[in-house]
């Protein structure tokens, strides 16, 4: 809201004052730095999209089912790219976790 910009600059402006100079914001390697940046908040936008619109043609009890979904694909992408191990209790919970998607479909 337009009431909080004002405390939260001020902090911003006498806190994070040494961050405006950080040699990382204007040195050679800036322009992939703010892309990187722009890319982040281009993807958590249009994560907020898709959240509201799975909420707007299906419930929010689906948004959190398919919210647990993610955290396992999370799980089974670092599994796979970065070669993460995986404890016992991770998979069983992995595994209970679909389960529970599959039932909760079943039942819908």
């Amino acid at each position: 809201s337009r009431e909080s910009l004002l405390p939260l600059g001020l902090y911003s402006s006498l806190v994070e004052y040494q961050a405006y100079y950080d040699p990382q914001l204007s040195g050679p390697g800036a322009p992939r730095l703010w892309g990187l940046v722009l890319l982040s908040g281009l993807v958590s936008f249009f994560l907020n999209l898709a959240n509201f619109l799975v909420t707007k043609h299906t419930s929010a009890v689906m948004l959190q089912v398919l919210g647990n979904v993610k955290v396992v694909l999370s799980i089974l992408v670092s599994l796979l790219i970065f070669g993460n191990r995986v404890s016992a209790s991770s998979a069983v919970g992995c595994a209970v976790t679909l389960a529970g998607v599959a039932a909760y479909n079943f039942c819908k």
